[in-house]
Formats: C-alpha cells, sequence, structure tokens
C-alpha cells in the first residue's frame, strides 16, 4: 500500500510518525472536501463583508441566531464572502451541497458548533473561515453556506 507523503502508519505497537499527519485525518479531509466543493461551484451571491453583515437578515428565515451569524461574519478574515444558498445554486449543486454540509457537521472538529445550536463554523485549521447555517430539521431543513 503506497502512503502519500507526510502520513503516519501504525503497525503492531510501533508508529511511524511524520509531520502533517493532520491534513489526512478524517475531519481534515472533510473539510478540505467541501472546501474544494465550494471551490469548484459557482455562486453569483457574492458580498462585501460590510454589505453581507448588513443584509444578512434577508437571507435568514428566522432571526434567531442573528447576533451570532453577525459575530462570526466580523470575525471573517477576508473581505468578500460568497454565500452558497438553494437560491444561488442550481438545484442539484445545491442538494450536493447540503450532503457535504450534512457529512461536514456530522464530524463536528474542526467545525465548531455556536452559541446557537443551528451555527457552525470553522475558522482554525486547514480552512481559514467557513460557516453553515442550518434552519430548520429532517427534509426541509434549509442550508446556507458561506466562504
Amino acid at each position: 500500500m503506497d502512503f502519500p507523503e507526510n502520513f503516519a502508519v501504525r503497525s503492531r505497537n510501533k508508529a511511524i510518525i511524520v509531520k502533517n499527519f493532520h491534513l489526512f485525518t478524517s475531519q481534515g479531509i472533510i473539510m478540505k472536501n467541501l472546501e474544494n466543493f465550494l471551490k469548484s461551484i459557482r455562486s453569483d451571491a457574492i458580498y462585501d463583508k460590510q454589505e453581507l453583515f448588513s443584509g444578512i437578515g434577508k437571507l435568514l428565515k428566522s432571526n434567531a441566531a442573528l447576533i451570532t451569524v453577525l459575530s462570526l461574519i466580523n470575525k471573517c478574515p477576508r473581505s468578500r464572502i460568497i454565500a452558497y444558498t438553494a437560491e444561488s445554486l442550481p438545484p442539484k449543486t445545491y442538494a450536493e451541497l447540503v450532503e457535504q454540509a450534512k457529512v461536514a457537521i456530522s464530524h463536528s472538529s474542526p467545525i465548531q458548533q455556536s452559541i446557537h445550536r443551528d451555527v457552525y463554523i470553522a475558522e482554525k485549521g486547514d480552512v481559514d473561515w467557513l460557516m453553515i447555517i442550518q434552519e430548520g430539521e429532517g427534509d426541509d431543513a434549509n442550508f446556507l453556506v458561506f466562504y
């Protein structure tokens, strides 16, 4: 079996650990997959940070998490943020985004649940800043991803 460079192997009580192992943990791969997916699709919903800060209420169906979302937008290190929503993507692409977001949420770290239970943030590690908002439950859930 060939291993990528900087991979860790465990064999019978011996461990060969090479730097950068964290890049190959399941959470790191999941986050990189989500980030790469976001980079591969096109959303026309591109906001200047301040524009999104003042207009986020129009994107959310509920204002329950508004203060949390505003504080997380403020933490974004980039001046422009792309919103990936049901309205900004074709249905098939949005469905794939939802599946990837669900996987990222279910594996929690490095996505951390914020104070509000339906807002998830990744701001450390391989992804510098990414926010997922889940509005609703089950099949009726609406997902918004900001990167």
